[in-house]
């Protein structure tokens, strides 16, 4: 029994291991209802967020057959508190499936005669959305130790399944980098992860991800980065494939070229004309080329996939974006990229400024099933970690121990400081930054959350904090440690609240540092 909890033990509140009584608190934080209930009355106090935690429930019991008593208590907010009630009450079908439940299910590795002597034995006392420890005590007050109901036993594991999809926001992913080949790795990783299979007039399943966005920062389309591991592409490839951009040419027996509809298509040079309004008008929203013909276009199989450029000045760079209806991502995004680079290129040239990004949006961004397996292959092999510089600049966090406070200070990619704000813990700190939107980066934002736990510590303990020095807590604790000042471990916040911001969010601030509250 010294092993018991098998599972989760370090997230249960564990009372008298004889007792009859177990307590799940749903949602509602155990600490709340536990810490004030007479550790001898209960037997375990544990939290049960999803219905798959059910079988850790009915697992746990098993090992300890001693708790005939369920309590389900706490806020039900996902259904598992419904789950467990059903159980009791209801039993599984043949698929053990719990009965009148969505997406319920006892794990098969538990036989179905252990769950039926399980649900014979086990008292559900559905007590959901009560959340007073006084009423919960007052329950459980009168159940003493009954023995156990059956033999401690154990049972195997399910086997981990093979996960084809893994779910995601469904729509709209943003992938950036330096170069098209670190842009194509991130990009085929993240259909490969999440896209949806489905079929195409091809006769080929794909998966699919819609509104892929894709940013390429710093490729040179005169001297190209080609890996030997993408797609095997030469310069002198890419130099032939952007001719079907950078000409009117069209191949013979091609329906269309896109340099010569962008070039050419009602004897209108789109790209002539884009030369000419930005250099007329530097700030000009009108320069555009599109490719799609609407007289020969509509219904027909081959039709373009890139429908649409539009160059656009911005901090004194030519930036150009794209919009592709269908894009194979494995065999056609980088010529594609390359080809467009082309365009950029040669307008950036003709109005004297410098390229800034490619950007090209992919309504649907896809890998063929004859592909998959390279495009594994390439995520296997070329999957790389990339410290990348958060656009929106640094943080710099220091501990104010005589306000008992942490300071936030945002500094430009350059230097300049941009704003500051405090927070009185890691909470309202992360709060703040989630509201003022001053990182983009997960990197960033991983590295924040640690600075933050360990301005958490200094403020609680009262030692000093360095930025991107971990505390040396063996020297610490040697001179003995003494909480300064109590500092939140949550923020109380449940799934579905929606609540305002504690102050006002302003992109401005005082740079004397008199008024810390932007």
């Amino acid at each position: 029994m010294q092993d018991w909890p098998i599972y989760f033990k370090n997230n249960l509140s564990v009372g008298d291991a004889t007792s009859s009584v177990g307590i799940a608190t749903l949602w509602t934080k155990k600490e709340f209802i536990g810490d004030v209930l007479d550790k001898s009355k209960y037997n375990l106090v544990g939290q049960l967020y999803s219905k798959k935690g059910i079988n850790y429930i009915v697992r746990n019991i098993l090992a300890n057959p001693a708790i005939r008593h369920m309590v389900v208590c706490g806020s039900d907010l996902s259904g598992s508190g419904q789950a467990f009630v059903n159980l009791i009450e209801k039993g599984i079908d043949d698929d053990h499936k719990i009965i009148g439940v969505a997406d319920a299910y006892l794990e098969k590795e538990i036989p179905r005669d252990v769950i039926e002597n399980f649900r014979k034995n086990v008292e559900v006392i559905d007590l959901r959305e009560e959340q007073s420890p006084t009423k919960i005590s007052d329950v459980i007050a009168g159940y003493e130790s009954e023995g156990m109901f059956a033999e401690p036993a154990t049972y195997p594991e399910p086997v981990p399944p093979k996960t084809e999809r893994f779910p995601s926001e469904g729509a709209v992913f943003r992938v950036s980098g330096e170069k098209v080949s670190d842009v194509w790795v991130d990009v085929l990783r993240n259909i490969m992860r999440f896209g949806t299979v489905k079929t195409s007039h091809y006769d080929d399943d794909i998966r699919e991800l819609l509104g892929m966005t894709t940013v390429v920062m710093n490729e040179d389309p005169q001297s190209p980065h080609l890996p030997e591991w993408m797609l095997g592409l030469k310069v002198n490839e890419v130099n032939e494939y952007c001719k079907q951009f950078t000409t009117d040419e069209v191949h013979e027996g091609t329906p269309y070229g896109y340099g010569n509809r962008m070039r050419s298509l009602r004897g209108k040079d789109q790209i002539a004309f884009i030369i000419k309004r930005l250099k007329e008008e530097r700030d000009d929203r009108g320069a555009c080329a599109v490719t799609w013909n609407v007289d020969t276009d509509l219904g027909i199989k081959s039709r373009p996939c890139i429908l649409l450029v539009q160059a656009l000045v911005e901090d004194g760079r030519l930036h150009l974006l794209s919009y592709i209806r269908s894009n194979d991502m494995y065999q056609a995004w980088p010529r594609n990229n390359f080809g467009l680079l082309a365009v950029q290129d040669e307008i950036a040239r003709a109005i004297d400024l410098p390229r800034g990004d490619l950007v090209i949006v992919s309504a649907s961004a896809h890998i063929y099933k004859k592909d998959w397996e390279d495009a594994q292959k390439i995520i296997d092999q070329e999957t790389k970690l990339r410290c990348i510089p958060d656009p929106r600049g640094n943080l710099v966090i220091t501990v104010n121990q005589e306000k008992g406070v942490i300071e936030l200070s945002l500094l430009s990619p350059r230097g300049e400081l941009l704003a500051q704000t405090i927070a009185k813990d890691s909470v309202e700190a992360m709060e703040k930054l989630v509201m003022k939107d001053w990182i983009s980066q997960m990197g960033h934002a991983f590295d924040v959350g640690k600075q933050l736990g360990w301005a958490d510590l200094a403020l609680k303990y009262g030692f000093d904090f360095r930025q991107d020095n971990m505390p040396k807590l063996e020297e610490i604790s040697k001179q003995g440690i003494t909480p300064a000042r109590e500092v939140r471990s949550s923020s109380g916040a449940q799934l579905g609240d929606v609540r305002k911001a504690e102050s006002p969010i302003s992109n401005t601030c005082d740079p004397t540092g008199e008024k810390n509250v932007c």
